[in-house]
């Protein structure tokens, strides 16, 4: 009965924060990776059958390979470094994720969201800071202003506590402060190609995204990925939404 109420009173929670927030994708998304491009089904498709779009980006140095499950169904498996998965649907809106080494029990991190029917998500898992692991479960919003490009970082390099992002050439940060294991939100900008600067302090050596072209229509996610040991890197890909030429006519 507690479990209940309790799953009760985070699915309220869940739908009070989901109503201030913008709407479903009404077309499908394609995704660009370093593994090539797959397409997902509509977030408005998704809400009628009453799925949830998941997938998985695991930002955890070294040569160990992971799973991720919700509750008792297997999401994912044989994820290396920097891997980004697909988008998946999944029918639960209350999860309990969990990452573990690929075919053990043990659990390196876990999380308990709740989503959206319809609504994407991206799960990162990340070192800690601490010698550990944890997973963040973020919301995608991937339909930028008209015109625009959208872009957001995730912080997944303990060897930055915080971290400056630049565009080279301009005197304001695009981001900046932004801490481990969060994402920096998304911005809208002005299509362009630019080159990305990250920095955690004066004097401290710089991360570089040479030359990413940022499409109109397109929301790019980097996610900052290393630690000891580990070479600090940057994982790029992109979302775009397929319309039907009766959509391009329609507002996202």
């Amino acid at each position: 009965m507690l479990n209940a109420l309790r799953k009760g009173a985070l699915a309220i929670a869940g739908c009070a924060a989901l109503a201030c927030s913008p709407s479903k994708t009404k077309a499908p998304v394609e995704t660009t990776t370093d593994a090539g491009k797959s397409t997902s089904p509509a977030g408005t498709a998704a809400q009628k059958r009453g799925m949830t779009l998941v997938r998985v980006v695991n930002a955890l140095p070294g040569k160990m390979k992971v799973a991720v499950h919700a509750d008792d169904r297997l999401l994912f498996d044989h994820l290396a470094y920097q891997d980004v998965t697909d988008y998946i649907e999944l029918k639960e809106n209350v999860a309990h994720f969990t990452v573990k080494p690929n075919g053990k029990d043990t659990v390196l991190a876990d999380n308990r969201e709740v989503m959206g029917d319809g609504a994407r998500y991206t799960l990162v898992a990340l070192p800690d800071g601490e010698g550990g692991h944890t997973l963040r479960v973020l919301r995608d919003e991937l339909v930028p202003d008209s015109g625009k490009t959208r872009i957001r970082v995730i912080n997944a390099a303990p060897g930055l506590q915080t971290v400056k992002v630049m565009v080279q050439g301009q005197a304001e940060p695009l981001f900046s402060d932004v801490a481990l294991g969060v994402e920096a939100g998304y911005k809208d900008v002005e299509p362009t190609t630019a080159t990305l600067l990250f920095q955690a302090k004066p004097g401290a050596p710089v991360v570089r995204v040479d030359r990413l072209k940022l499409v109109a229509g397109h929301a790019y996610t980097v996610v900052l990925t290393g630690a000891a040991g580990h070479k600090v890197e940057a994982v790029e890909f992109d979302d775009r939404l397929v319309r039907s030429a009766a959509q391009l006519s329609q507002k996202p």
